[in-house]
């Protein structure tokens, strides 16, 4: 799924990856720009059309990366118009920027009793990295919640969202796990030492790990768009949950691994948030490995040009928001 006037490259790669490594699965795209929706049919992408939605009221939010915090959200309601269309069906989103093995436990999510499943990056953050919806009725309470929530904190993120329905709803709520079990890499305050990111007790959660974020940002880097241009690979993120610094990570077998003391598990997916898409074609373990070999010297600098670029458009819309706030401001 992918909201907006303009389909970046990376996310057609990661489609087609995707649609390459399950073909027995129906693999959609979805987007809310008639045009897009038109070339892609032409391109014969099983793709669907989304009803765009309204604006908010908020200036700012509306100018940073055209919507980017008001699409997250947007996607539930996407999601939830074509859970309706397809209303015999479970549906499973995974971000366009998620690169997902081919070991992916597809088949496992149709063992899930709860309406809904998604990984937690921290206890009171959800991510939508891979979001399973088992039925339409999943899919409106999320749409429903999000609305609730909207109306009394319009500021509110996709993934503050999630954090508080997992608190609200959690016998509906299944958490899949997206850390080790080994309480070595969680904060050790006595408030959250008993807490862990090995997700809610099920057989899914037995093996492998569904990444929220935060091994995805240490192993793919960080978004470029964010700071210059520049994107921090092996980056400690020493303000999240879960302490990757300690884990160890290996390539087996055209999989990765991620080891903390005895306990190694298998990395389903990986939020690749610097958007690298080298990492969404070819061999992609292979070129993992190679990643791997760099690590133990420590944080890796890499440099973006279209991340600067992006990063300086980024700032001259929220600047010429500002402007016109101001402007408005004035005249009233």
């Amino acid at each position: 799924m992918y909201l907006g006037d303009q389909i970046p490259k990376y996310a057609l790669k990661n489609y087609f990856a995707i649609t390459n490594n399950f073909p027995a699965f129906e693999i959609w795209f979805i987007v809310d720009n008639q045009k897009i929706y038109l070339k892609l049919r032409k391109k014969n992408l099983r793709v669907w059309l989304a009803p765009r939605l309204a604006p908010v009221a908020d200036t700012k939010r509306n100018s940073y990366r055209k919507a980017f915090w008001i699409k997250t959200t947007n996607r539930f309601y996407a999601m939830h118009d074509f859970h309706l269309s397809h209303p015999e069906d479970s549906i499973l989103q995974i971000e366009s920027d998620v690169i997902i093995s081919p070991t992916f436990p597809m088949t496992k999510f149709q063992e899930i009793n709860q309406l809904l499943a998604f990984p937690m990056s921290s206890p009171q953050v959800g991510l939508a990295s891979t979001l399973w919806s088992k039925s339409v009725a999943g899919s409106e309470m999320l749409t429903n919640f999000t609305t609730n929530c909207l109306d009394v904190n319009p500021s509110l993120t996709d993934t503050d969202i999630l954090g508080k329905l997992s608190i609200a709803h959690p016998r509906e709520i299944l958490i899949l796990r997206s850390g080790p079990d080994s309480r070595t890499v969680y904060p050790n305050n006595s408030s959250s030492s008993a807490v862990t990111l090995g997700g809610s007790p099920h057989p899914i959660n037995s093996h492998g790990i569904f990444d929220a974020s935060t091994l995805g940002i240490h192993l793919c880097g960080t978004d470029p768009r964010n700071t210059f241009g520049i994107s921090t690979v092996f980056d400690p993120l020493p303000h999240h949950f879960l302490k990757v610094g300690e884990l160890d990570f290996s390539v087996k077998n055209s999989s990765i691994f991620a080891t903390v003391c005895d306990e190694t598990r298998e990395i389903y997916s990986l939020h690749n948030h610097a958007k690298n898409t080298q990492l969404f074609v070819g061999d992609f373990h292979q070129k993992f490995s190679a990643y791997l070999s760099r690590r133990e010297s420590g944080v890796w600098k890499k440099f973006s040009l279209s991340g600067l670029v992006g990063f300086v458009l980024d700032y001259y819309f929220l600047a010429v928001a500002k402007l016109r706030s101001s402007h408005n401001s004035e005249e009233s």
